[in-house]
């Protein structure tokens, strides 16, 4: 299923604000249902890395800290680390920060939404200091610099990545959520671009090989639905 075939101004919406489901025909119960099994289906493909970054990090008995970073591999196509914190007072207990590869995790939903971190190999985890990666290096794979910094478009045009979408298995970026109307004050335009018409660059900028006006309606993003 792929993401940009859905358009987001979707009668999901619609049809859970038409009113209690006995009012409604059989053929509207029906098609709001396979709207609901749509999106849940995405959202095995699917999750916002922005949720990551919110998460924790447990193994299977205890809590191990609050995820820091996201490092993208030197291509940029997936998540190759996940950096994270023990704030205290789990420092006592867990140890130091540390990172993981994020092969060696899995996603959970959390309790109150956004995501969480599985461990289960007690061993993987690793501390900082054997992350053999320079701050040059790394600048332009850190997903929380990615997002919030700017796309250049093949017509030199600029938008903000709001977010960046990866497979919660491989960690495989899939698509950027880019906002297509910077000056909505209260109306978001957001798009999705998929990853392979972006690159990132050695400095760390964002570019596309498409201009504006190949992102069509159908890659609209809303992420209520993910």
């Amino acid at each position: 299923m792929k993401l940009n075939t859905f358009v987001v101004a979707t009668v999901l919406a619609s049809a859970l604000s038409a009113g209690p489901l006995l009012a409604q025909t059989e053929d509207e119960k029906a098609k709001m249902q396979k709207d609901i099994q749509n999106w849940a289906a995405m959202r095995e493909e699917a999750i916002p890395a922005g949720e990551i970054l919110a998460g924790d990090v447990k193994n299977i008995a205890n809590p191990v800290g609050q995820v820091e970073e996201l490092i993208l591999n030197e291509k940029g196509t997936r998540i190759q680390y996940v950096l994270f914190e023990v704030p205290y007072p789990y420092s006592f207990y867990t140890g130091e920060d540390g990172f993981v590869n994020y092969k060696a995790v899995e996603v959970e939903d959390g309790y109150y939404g956004g995501v969480n971190l599985l461990i289960r190999d007690a061993d993987v985890d690793l501390p900082r200091d054997q992350l053999k990666l320079t701050k040059g290096e790394a600048r332009g794979r850190l997903v929380s610099r990615l997002i919030g910094s700017d796309i250049k478009f093949a017509d030199g045009q600029m938008r903000e990545v709001e977010d960046i979408l990866v497979h919660p298995k491989t960690g495989m970026v899939t698509h950027y959520v880019v906002e297509m109307n910077p000056d909505a004050l209260f109306d978001d335009d957001s798009r999705t671009i998929r990853a392979t018409k972006v690159s990132i660059k050695k400095d760390g900028s964002i570019v596309t090989d498409l201009k504006v006006t190949d992102v069509e309606e159908t890659q609209d993003f809303d992420p209520r639905f993910l």
